[in-house]
């Protein structure tokens, strides 16, 4: 018999792992994975360290809904919350730090 395409998600799942399926805006929480053989599944990364102690003023970044690496072809926001909240209140799927030099030229209108 041959191993559902799934079965070690479905294994970690039932060890309590969180898992997320693609969706056309990118990946979303899976509340009970129904397992399609046509859907793409993941155990839920872990959150990036950056996200642990975020300061009082929020920390400048690409932000984005759809690709899970903003980068400067992105829009910018300053994050507040592991939420990823914005400072204005929005919210969004994904957010990368700017560098110190992206921050300066940034600053600089560059």
């Amino acid at each position: 018999m041959n191993k559902h395409k799934h079965a070690d998600l479905i294994h970690a799942w039932a060890d309590g792992a969180e898992i997320q399926f693609k969706g056309a805006e990118g990946w979303f929480y899976a509340h009970n994975p129904t397992w399609h053989g046509d859907t793409e599944y993941r155990i839920k990364p872990e959150d990036p360290k950056w996200l642990e102690n975020i300061p009082k003023h929020g920390v400048l970044c690409w932000v984005c809904d759809v690709n899970e690496s903003p980068n400067s072809d992105h829009s910018i926001a300053i994050i507040i919350s592991s939420a990823l909240k914005t400072n204005q209140g929005a919210y969004w799927h994904y957010a990368t730090p700017l560098t110190n030099e992206e921050i300066k030229q940034f600053l600089r209108g560059e």
